[in-house]
């Protein structure tokens, strides 16, 4: 997995930290947006280690410190491999910070113009979509992370997306309905990407100063 490629997850994943769903044996996509959606208005801010294994080829795991501040901040940090410590990743309203300690540069990327809205994605949508794209089974209860957590295995419904991604393992937070790890796994069903939250905190009042970048001297 190059430098590129890693960054452009760790986005994803800070992104999807604040996914927030509920789920049970028998509820419908229609139920679980509907819980997700009243679940995140209860979550004010996020903060958590993230854990990224990839096992395409050679094992490489990833570990980067990440905080999420609703509704449109953000912020990661990785810790290891050695070639990446100290990159950082700053979202707060339309900007995109990104700074590369390797070259010493630092990107500012401007996001699309909302207007008045705040930038948010719709995480109702993303989950509905996910459940009607794919067959749900409830797996039952684990220990992630010293948090209980639903299990959910989500198989693709159409048979020409298994040859990429033959199932997907959600791991759902019990008493805070947040998603707190997921495993992807290819057509063989070996495992692809593994990504867990450990030493989580929510609403423990991140100020807001936490997402203001500041250029590193010297940087470009």
């Amino acid at each position: 997995m190059n430098k590129q490629t890693k960054q452009i997850a760790a986005v994803l994943l800070v992104l999807a930290a604040v996914l927030i769903s509920g789920c049970t044996e028998q509820m419908s996509a229609d139920q679980i947006a509907s819980q997700m959606q009243a679940k995140q208005e209860s979550i004010e801010d996020f903060s958590a280690t993230m854990v990224m294994t990839s096992f395409a080829g050679e094992t490489e795991t990833t570990h980067a410190k990440i905080m999420t501040k609703m509704p449109d901040k953000t912020r990661s940090e990785f810790i290891d491999p050695a070639e990446f410590a100290g990159t950082v990743m700053v979202r707060n309203g339309s900007t995109m910070w990104m700074y590369d300690p390797v070259k010493n540069q630092v990107t500012k990327t401007k996001l699309p113009d909302m207007g008045d809205e705040p930038f948010e994605m719709d995480y109702t949508s993303i989950v509905k979509d996910l459940m009607d794209e794919n067959d749900i089974s409830y797996k039952g209860t684990e220990n992630v992370g010293g948090r209980s957590a639903y299990v959910i295995e989500a198989t693709p419904k159409d048979e020409s997306k298994r040859k990429f991604i033959s199932k997907t393992c959600v791991w759902i937070d019990r008493e805070n309905w947040m998603m707190i790890g997921t495993e992807m796994y290819d057509a063989d069903g070996n495992p692809m990407v593994k990504v867990e939250y450990r030493d989580i905190t929510f609403n423990s009042g991140i100020h807001d100063s936490e997402f203001i970048f500041e250029v590193p001297e010297g940087a470009e």
